[in-house]
């Protein structure tokens, strides 16, 4: 955000997280297992804004809104999502990058604490289901100049004017490389697959939640962009450097926001994002960009870490190899 200060701007942002409520009970081999819902039954389907099950999880959902609030990360609510036992919070918009990504590692702890007070335990897992959908952490970003208006307001609310154009082509353009930031993880990279409800490609649209750049409205002080790609694992400290700087760079080179998707068909030339845990910690570390945004010693020190965990988990057998080769022998 510092370098939004010099230019007379800060960035405000509202992050939105996904997770799930889970058994406080792990299935054998440490897999977790929906919650019982209303009647007493495991929760098994779909409950996108089901009544039922928002009405059954309403006191515990209440008491983690308490507990998130006397931890200075308010919400304006939680509503059931597509997964069983899966819920999205939506945090409140600052003025602080910092305060931001503070609040979402608090409202994190609120939830977890909260829900093991009731016997349960919550998943930040980007895909702890494979045949569900996966939890994602979403950023809400506007920027306002030294009077306090908001830079990105046009007069279209599907065209964005020159800042916000700006924003999105800068997210763009280093999405790719930055991917490492918004899927830190292996299982990561199981929700960043097509017909997953998440992005694959780098992407924009004016109101498409299948994209990885959202523009719920480019008019009035509302104008803003929602970044879709990381997950709900996703360090937010880092996630967001990332977009911030992205979106900078983009608006200091008047990049060009490119055609918006329409429908499920990204534009022709749109970026695919990175599909793989190890193509990614390669691109990171090698990466102008990200060295920019990061600086060169964290990009370092923390694309050797991710390199480090990956060998570890390269060298690890899983029991799907024993059962595979066992019927082939």
């Amino acid at each position: 955000s510092r370098r939004f200060r010099e230019k007379g701007l800060t960035p405000v942002v509202a992050p939105e997280l996904e997770f799930y409520l889970v058994s406080g009970e792990a299935a054998p081999g440490g897999h977790v297992v929906p919650p019982l819902g209303p009647g007493g039954r495991r929760l098994e389907s779909g409950q996108a804004y089901l009544l039922d099950v928002q009405r059954h999880f309403a006191p515990l959902l209440s008491e983690i809104e308490a507990a998130a609030d006397m931890l200075d990360a308010t919400t304006s609510g939680f509503i059931a999502e597509f997964g069983p036992g899966q819920f999205e919070a939506n945090l409140n918009h600052v003025a602080d990058p910092l305060v931001a990504a503070d609040r979402a590692v608090s409202l994190r702890r609120a939830v977890r604490g909260v829900a093991r007070e009731h016997g349960l335990d919550a998943c930040f897992m980007a895909k702890p289901y494979g045949e569900e959908v996966g939890s994602g952490q979403h950023f809400h970003v506007s920027v306002v100049d030294d009077s306090g208006e908001n830079i990105f307001a046009g007069t279209d609310d599907e065209k964005p004017n020159p800042a916000l154009s700006g924003a999105i082509g800068g997210a763009l353009r280093f999405m790719a490389e930055s991917t490492l930031g918004f899927a830190p993880h292996f299982n990561s990279y199981r929700r960043l697959r097509p017909n997953a409800y998440a992005p694959i490609h780098a992407a924009w649209a004016a109101d498409n939640r299948n994209v990885a750049v959202r523009v719920p409205t480019a008019a009035g002080r509302s104008a803003r962009l929602e970044h879709r790609v990381a997950g709900a694992d996703a360090n937010p400290y880092i996630a967001l450097a990332l977009i911030l700087a992205a979106m900078l760079e983009g608006i200091e080179a008047g990049l060009p926001a490119g055609p918006a998707q329409e429908g499920d068909e990204p534009p022709a030339g749109a970026e695919l994002l990175i599909g793989g845990w190890r193509e990614a910690i390669q691109v990171f570390g090698e990466s102008d960009f990200v060295n920019r945004a990061l600086g060169e010693e964290f990009t370092r020190v923390y694309t050797a870490m991710k390199r480090q965990e990956w060998e570890g988990f390269a060298s690890r057998v899983s029991d799907v190899e024993h059962i595979v080769t066992a019927r082939m022998i």
